[in-house]
């Protein structure tokens, strides 16, 4: 596997979904749409317009006042997947979300998780952005992701740690799971890989 079998998206979602990140990061609070500007050789852009496709897709989450609570994995919600990180605890959608975060921020950082078929505590410590203690024998098992499905609801609950591949393919079976099951190394240069474009500004779709 090169690379994460999710849809592309364009300049501007992908710079409203990096700044959102950003903002989550640095707040800890969701993010108003206010907060977020992003503007292209054609003018502003209609940001609640696009947050909406967003959310549609799965790649953000907002809470009742349309703030966003959710965005590149991170998310204010409690999921099994837990990160510490910059002494705070948050949450991330999914396992490669957690790896992509710690290793595209060359983070010192822990993720804390479970794995879904007995709820086994899987945990890792990371260095500068590596995996270096804890449970480094654990795999990821990514699925195949079916178009038009949204991602954070449909993708993303099947994105988990396991403590072996063996157990990874028993459940995947079980729960009717295609996908594809990755050593931990791999799974984290992947992730680190995706994030860091994730979080490189668009060349074309500027702050405003």
């Amino acid at each position: 596997m090169r690379t994460l079998p999710l849809p592309e998206l364009s300049e501007v979602q992908n710079e409203l979904v990096r700044q959102a990140f950003l903002r989550l990061l640095h707040s800890g609070n969701p993010v108003p749409e206010t907060q977020l500007n992003v503007a292209t050789a054609a003018g502003h852009v209609d940001v609640h317009h696009e947050l909406d496709a967003l959310v549609a897709a799965g790649r953000v989450r907002r809470d009742d006042n349309l703030r966003v609570t959710g965005a590149l994995g991170l998310t204010l919600e409690t999921t099994r997947h837990r990160l510490l990180l910059a002494g705070r605890t948050w949450h991330t959608w999914c396992a490669i979300d957690a790896l992509g975060i710690l290793g595209a921020l060359d983070a010192s950082g822990s993720i804390h998780s479970t794995s879904p078929p007995d709820g086994r505590v899987v945990e890792i410590h990371f260095e500068q952005g590596r995996p270096a203690r804890g449970d480094l024998s654990a795999v990821v098992y990514v699925p195949t992701y079916r178009p038009g499905a949204s991602v954070v609801a449909t993708w993303c609950p099947n994105v988990n740690f396991f403590e072996s591949s063996s157990v990874a393919a028993v459940w995947a079976s079980g729960a009717g799971v295609d996908g594809e099951c990755l050593p931990l190394v791999a799974a984290c240069d992947l992730a680190a890989t995706r994030w860091r474009e994730r979080l490189t500004p668009s060349g074309s779709a500027i702050t405003g």
